[in-house]
């Protein structure tokens, strides 16, 4: 196994709900802790900020940085 560090950036556009920036760290640390490969956290964090504040529209980024 190689040791890597992930990235991740996460916005959203509000409709009625606003998420303020202290609270996604908090909706990534969840899904991050399980072993899964990068594309589907990626698609979990999209899912739940989908259902849970349902914004106009949002993006997820996660990207990896390979340590030495």
């Amino acid at each position: 196994m190689m040791l890597f560090k992930r990235v991740a950036h996460v916005g959203h556009l509000p409709d009625r709900r606003i998420l303020g920036l202290s609270k996604l760290p908090r909706v990534l640390e969840p899904f991050s802790r399980r072993r899964q490969v990068q594309e589907w956290l990626t698609k979990q964090v999209a899912d739940w900020l989908d259902d849970q504040i349902d914004p106009q529209d949002g993006g997820v980024v996660l990207g990896t940085n390979i340590c030495a």
